[in-house]
């Protein structure tokens, strides 16, 4: 039987990525090199050993091209995935090794099986690890206070200049002219302890746009930028 496979050791959730064009024959390498302890893949051989327990995922396919095509596609999706066999302790890719197997692929269109595999591949243990690392990170009270001082108020002038000049050749129509001129009118803004009547008093007393004004009030950065 031709096709791509897993093996996949439960005690420590290892897995290992293949492509075949005899299955049973494959299959036997394998089991042969495990019991007499000298499988070619030292990590898959060293949780054999603590427990001899695997299981095994077959995907048949039409041609060995196919198969190795599917290999490739599923070595790829969980590359540096901890559990991975293939690359626990190797060397890893090169970009231009990366670069290349990803052009490789380019144009050819897989199966809706392979698509199954592919998706199979990503078992539950690897969405987990890549949610945790998206978490977003929150930022300590002593960092919030740096990045504070690193606004020096050159810094701010310099930043409020291209906000000003991004402004530049902007239009609005005449009610939200009107609706924005009541809004700077009515908002009091605390700089540097100081408050203003408005956000028109406190761009003109800071030589800045009412929008420069008003984004640094929204940015969190600006610590000491406020809304009375």
């Amino acid at each position: 039987m031709i096709g791509a496979y897993i093996i996949r050791h439960p005690a420590t959730g290892i897995f290992y990525i293949g492509s075949t064009a005899n299955y049973n024959q494959r299959q036997w390498d394998h089991l042969s090199g495990l019991r007499r302890g000298q499988h070619r893949n030292p990590t898959l051989q060293k949780a054999y050993i603590a427990s001899p327990e695997i299981t095994w995922e077959f995907i048949p396919t039409n041609t060995e091209e196919e198969a190795r095509e599917l290999e490739r596609q599923m070595l790829q999706a969980n590359y540096g995935h901890v559990s991975m066999a293939n690359y626990i302790g190797a060397r890893p890719l090169t970009t231009e090794h990366r670069e290349a197997i990803s052009q490789g692929l380019i144009g050819k269109p897989l199966s809706q099986e392979h698509r199954e595999a592919m998706t199979q591949s990503w078992n539950i243990e690897r969405r987990e690890a890549l949610s945790a690392r998206s978490t977003a990170r929150i930022v300590s009270d002593n960092t919030k206070q740096l990045i504070s001082d690193s606004w020096t108020e050159e810094r701010r002038k310099e930043h409020g200049a291209k906000i000003s000049a991004s402004q530049v050749g902007r239009t609005h129509s005449e009610e939200s002219r009107q609706r924005i001129s009541e809004t700077r009118k009515k908002t009091k803004v605390i700089i540097n302890g100081v408050t203003f009547d408005s956000l028109a008093a406190a761009a003109q007393a800071h030589d800045v746009t009412a929008s420069t004004v008003m984004y640094r009030v929204k940015n969190p950065k600006v610590g000491d930028w406020l809304l009375g």
